[in-house]
Order: C-alpha cells, then structure tokens, then sequence
C-alpha cells in the first residue's frame, strides 16, 4: 500500500549528481515518502557526433514503465539545450532554441521505490547531463 498525502507536504529541490558522459541519470524514491513531482530541470551538452538527439524523463514502479514524458525539439551535435519538464506544462520549443518544455501528469503521487529516469534518444557517447534538480512536494510517514 502506498503513502497518502497526509497533512502538509513540504517542498523539496532533490539535486542529482551528474552522471558520466554518455549516461542517464536516476533517482529513487526513499522509503517512507511519498513525491508529488513539480518539475524535473537539466540540460544537455552534445558531442560533436552527428545524430538529433531527443530528452525524456520516465517513471516506473522498478520494473514496469506507466509514464513517459518528452522533448520534442531535437538537439544536434555540438549544441546544448535546457529541458523543463513540468506539471501541467505545454510543450512547445522555445526561442531561441536552447531551451524547451515538456508536460508531466498533475497530481502524479511516487511512491517508494518507484524511479524517475532520464533518457535520450540517439544518445551519443561523449553527450553530458548536467544541472538536475527535480522540485517536489514531499509527504512523509
């Protein structure tokens, strides 16, 4: 049985370590706590190898997906862009292309265990993650 909210959530900045170039990053939900995810940040750095790169965050429950989240402006080689992924958000490119955003589901509620993943389509082996924060309202038990 997973944690219901039970009186005030408190906010969360979860900072992520950046992963070795050419890696995804993740993060686990802890044991007794339950996340209501806000908004995911990072950007990207790619290498010089051709290819259109596209951002994704994804959830799962430690072995089955049931959600997926993506960019759709592409990143080349050699640029660098900022992914917002937000509840409620539009998606849409922004301008100038450096930056985009992509929608979350409103009300998503982790539990423990569950993971949110990054993923990028056509990653190449020198392409960095970087900067990733994911603002959260927190409920405890």
């Amino acid at each position: 049985m997973g944690i219901a909210p039970a009186g005030p959530a408190s906010s969360n900045l979860i900072t992520i370590p950046n992963p070795v170039a050419g890696a995804n990053w993740q993060y686990i939900v802890p044991a007794n706590t339950s996340l209501e995810i806000i908004s995911i940040y990072f950007s990207i750095t790619c290498d010089a190898n051709a290819g259109n790169r596209y951002l994704m965050v994804t959830f799962d429950d430690g072995g089955v997906q049931f959600h997926e989240s993506v960019q759709l402006q592409k990143v080349v080689a050699s640029a660098s862009q900022f992914a917002i992924f937000g509840a409620g958000l539009t998606t849409i490119a922004a301008s100038p292309i450096t930056r985009s955003t992509a929608a979350l589901p409103i009300g998503l509620l982790l539990q423990p265990t569950w993971r949110i993943n990054s993923s990028v389509f056509d990653k190449q082996a020198g392409d960095q993650l970087s900067g990733i924060r994911i603002l959260t309202r927190r409920y405890v038990s």
